[in-house]
């Protein structure tokens, strides 16, 4: 099993010997409920919190009036998902700003009203709730990643009560939303860090490392290099009784990590082992 048998914690030998490093790492570092409760399955949209065929209807019946910004129609929610798929940012990047907007980002607010922690308090400020719009915006310890290239938008701030509604004013106002959202990906995953325990970016340099990265993004998508030309490879086989070993290799630039992975196949081509590394 993955978790020692107490339910306390991950078995991190288990887990380091089944996972690449740098996945072990992020599994062990997940937090565990130290209470020893059994797993239990929830509908919050009942009061009892058990499904009922009434309560389903009754959410989709509401799904084409959530899930986007105060007062939009239909059509304008069909735009507003639009604009956010066709931003020029990683893929990772989009589905945190469709989380954000969808409220499935695990806020203190949104563990809390699932009796998965304690509070609801942000844990950078200490008090304030923490819901999505305070934790990637309005929060006083995250304030100076926004001052200054977003200042127009934070004097507007009053008329935002959710994410939807601040990526819309953004996308339509400003015209920034790929700046917009690789900045407040980069704030989310310097808090993640920080309820981890983990090194941190200072935050006076978090809009910088945002922007180098949009940057770095869309130089490759425009400009790819390191393409390899088409043209027809053939595997040539080793001697007999030989083996030939075919690896390759890649470096994620975001996560600062690597890759390589290893082949080896004998005289007739058949696969005598796997290695990832």
């Amino acid at each position: 099993m993955l978790m020692v048998s107490s339910g306390a914690g991950w078995n991190e030998q288990l887990v380091d010997a089944m996972f690449l490093p740098f996945e072990a790492q992020r599994i062990n570092g997940i937090p565990i409920c130290i209470t020893s409760q059994a797993d239990c399955v929830l509908w919050l949209k009942c009061r009892t919190e058990s499904y009922s065929v009434r309560s389903g209807y009754q959410l989709l019946c509401e799904a084409g009036s959530t899930g986007a910004p105060s007062g939009s129609t239909e059509e304008g929610v069909k735009k507003f998902w639009k604009s956010i798929w066709r931003i020029k940012v990683p893929d990772k990047v989009k589905v945190f700003l469709w989380q954000a907007c969808s409220s499935a980002l695990p806020t203190k607010a949104g563990l809390h009203k699932r009796k998965i922690v304690d509070d609801n308090l942000c844990d950078q400020c200490l008090v304030e709730v923490e819901d999505e719009v305070h934790a990637i915006w309005s929060c006083d310890c995250v304030r100076d990643v926004w001052e200054a290239p977003f200042a127009a938008t934070r004097t507007k701030n009053t008329r935002m009560n959710s994410m939807c509604d601040m990526v819309y004013f953004i996308a339509e106002e400003t015209r920034e939303l790929e700046k917009f959202a690789m900045v407040a990906w980069a704030v989310w995953q310097r808090r993640n860090k920080l309820r981890l325990k983990e090194d941190i970016t200072p935050i006076h340099k978090v809009y910088k490392l945002a922007l180098s990265l949009l940057t770095e993004f869309q130089q490759k998508k425009s400009n790819p290099t390191g393409q390899r030309q088409s043209r027809p490879n053939r595997w040539l086989s080793p001697q007999p009784n030989s083996v030939k070993f075919n690896f390759d290799g890649a470096f994620f630039n975001d996560l600062n990590e690597a890759g390589v992975g290893v082949v080896v196949r004998d005289e007739r081509g058949e696969v005598r082992d796997i290695r990832e590394f």
